[in-house]
């Protein structure tokens, strides 16, 4: 899928798959294979804040603004602003650090980590980048009365709940989902990438959920208005999904109103088209470590779809899109270039009539 140059001669590349489905599950767009395993790692946020947000009275109790809302489905940067908005949320809740169960790395936004280090500051689980995802189960579980110091286990109450919601999305019975454990030790689930798309799809057109086999008897007239307000979060805090210079931020931003999209760990986005139906799953099979290849990969593959525009292009920056990677000195020594095409089948363009 991309190509590494350095000085303009080949060095390393990147292979990965994309597809994209409907909300039936068709796969009208691919690339490599759509039957791939992965983990969807934390581009599940939306579905795993279901469980909180569906709670009315949880909902009332804590009075989570927009701001605050998009920030529990987030992977943040750490940036101060994100952490002054989870300390506002711990205070909601009365809780401390050491309630949370997501464990504590740098703030993954350069600048922000250097400040703290340079101030003495000492890296908290708020600088966690699933900090959010953390204090959204805590939330349901401290109005409930579960369980708070076992909330990530995945026979919890809380992750039971979540558990119903990705067995609706994916249409998969959910004693069949594999699961693992992720970094931050909440459960992360195994799926192909078609099924991975097909959540998005799904969670994309919740005026449909009603057609959907309903063996949990979840509430589908409630989460039609939940899911169209987290989207709607996503559109009108970009800046909480991510952060400074972070794809989703920028793919939310440049999207409002046509699609919104997350990110996960080891080379993964999924990106849904709200009221089409369509969700879209891209995955780089090394991981992309460092971020280099799925940033593009990603862009492009919503560029050669049709969903954004040269303009958008350059909204990107070249530290999006084919970044020119400095050596240690800050001269330009490696270039990262698409060169993939998608196939569009005959059923993409009908699905964006």
């Amino acid at each position: 899928m991309i190509d590494v140059l350095r000085s303009g001669t080949l060095e390393s590349q990147h292979i990965g798959s994309i597809v994209a489905v409907d909300f039936d599950g068709r796969i009208i767009a691919k690339l490599g294979d759509p039957e791939r395993r992965s983990y969807m790692r934390s581009s599940v946020k939306p579905m795993q804040a279901m469980p909180t947000f569906m709670d009315d009275d949880c909902m009332k109790r804590f009075r989570f603004n927009a701001r605050e809302r998009a920030y529990l489905v987030s992977s943040h940067s750490g940036e101060k602003r994100h952490l002054q908005v989870g300390a506002r949320i711990q205070e909601k809740l009365g809780i401390t650090n050491n309630e949370m169960g997501c464990g504590i790395h740098p703030p993954l936004n350069p600048k922000a980590r250097a400040e703290m280090r340079r101030n003495h500051e000492p890296f908290t689980p708020l600088c966690n980048n699933c900090s959010g995802n953390h204090l959204v189960m805590l939330a349901l579980c401290i109005h409930k009365k579960w369980d708070i110091t076992d909330y990530i286990n995945p026979d919890h109450p809380y992750q039971q709940e979540v558990l119903k919601w990705v067995s609706l999305f994916s249409g998969m019975d959910k004693r069949k989902i594999k699961t693992g454990i992720d970094n931050c030790s909440v459960p992360a689930y195994n799926l192909t990438l078609r099924e991975m798309a097909h959540i998005f799809a799904r969670f994309s057109e919740p005026d449909r959920l009603h057609e959907l086999p309903n063996p949990d008897n979840l509430d589908m007239e409630k989460a039609v208005g939940v899911i169209k307000r987290i989207i709607a979060d996503f559109w009108a805090h970009p800046e909480m999904i991510g952060g400074e210079r972070r794809l989703c931020t920028y793919l939310n931003r440049i999207g409002k109103g046509y699609l919104f999209s997350k990110a996960g760990a080891e080379g993964m986005q999924l990106t849904g088209l709200p009221d089409k139906g369509i969700g879209i799953a891209v995955k780089i099979v090394d991981g992309d470590p460092q971020t280099r290849a799925k940033n593009t990969a990603v862009i492009e593959t919503m560029y050669q779809l049709g969903l954004i525009s040269d303009s958008d292009l350059k909204k990107a920056g070249s530290f999006l899109y084919k970044p020119d990677l400095p050596n240690l000195r800050g001269f330009d020594a490696q270039t990262i270039v698409p060169r993939f095409k998608m196939k569009r089948l005959k059923a993409w363009e009908e699905c964006l009539k």
